[in-house]
């Protein structure tokens, strides 16, 4: 019987977490992201470095490469029914997270991880801890390349908090590079309920448009001409012979 360890706590603890996991020969579920700093991300992928030796199970806790609906998607990119694609788009707005307001008696780092979201230290801020499932989702459509490069930047305050300089949303942004084609994601926190996550990929025989959760629509450039004016659009529904989840590899669950 395989005993398996979910590190499912504030991610500013995964790395350690996940590398006393490793010397006590578990199995894991990691969930995202995996660090939220440089030098905690090269101790993670140090023990996989290990798990890989002990031939010990990693699964990310990237959802959307379980539900049906997203592989089928995928599986069509994949498949070349776009084209190569050229380029991705992703966006990520949620609604500004719980906070639990500070009690008597609390020391100041019991009020932080009480309020984990908001805390860099402990979260990585939006970008890392929420829009990494779109970050995710277009790694996934260019078969999980690795990056040649990655660029961040961000505007507004701390992303949870309201920021009278933008109105009270904050944009962190980031651009991936891989070999020919750019992806490129942003987020967006404001102070509304719900989240929503959206991805476009851009390729010569047409674009594709999806919404987490949601049917696909792909609209077809007609014929060869590359024409976009006149369209014919299809709708992807989930098939019902997937096979299993993929299990992402360790060294690409850091995504």
């Amino acid at each position: 019987m395989w005993t398996v360890v979910l590190l499912t706590t504030p991610p500013g603890f995964r790395a350690e977490h996940y590398e006393k996991t490793v010397k006590a020969g578990k199995h894991a579920f990691v969930e995202k992201p995996i660090a939220v700093d440089a030098p905690n991300y090269r101790r993670f992928l140090d023990a996989v470095k290990i798990a890989k030796e002990k031939g010990l199970g990693l699964q990310s806790g990237f959802c959307w490469r379980s539900h049906y609906l997203e592989r089928e998607v995928y599986k069509r990119i994949l498949g070349g029914e776009l084209g190569n694609v050229q380029a991705a788009h992703g966006t990520y707005l949620g609604g500004t997270p719980w906070t639990k307001p500070r009690q008597e008696g609390w020391t100041d780092l019991e009020y932080h991880l009480r309020n984990w979201m908001h805390m860099t230290w402990l979260s990585g801020d939006h970008l890392v801890e929420q829009a990494i499932h779109t970050v995710d989702k277009m790694c996934w459509t260019f078969g999980d390349a690795d990056p040649v490069s990655a660029k961040a930047w961000a505007a507004g305050s701390s992303v949870w908090k309201k920021s009278t300089a933008t109105n009270g949303i904050t944009s962190p942004s980031s651009t991936i590079t891989v070999k020919s084609a750019a992806a490129s994601s942003c987020a967006a926190s404001r102070p509304v309920a719900g989240a929503m996550c959206r991805t476009t990929s851009m390729a010569p025989k047409g674009t594709l448009r999806k919404k987490s959760g949601t049917m696909a629509a792909i609209k077809f450039a007609d014929g060869n001409t590359g024409n976009t004016t006149a369209r014919r659009t299809t709708c992807i529904r989930p098939s019902t012979t997937n096979s299993s989840p993929r299990s992402v590899p360790a060294s690409r669950s850091t995504s």
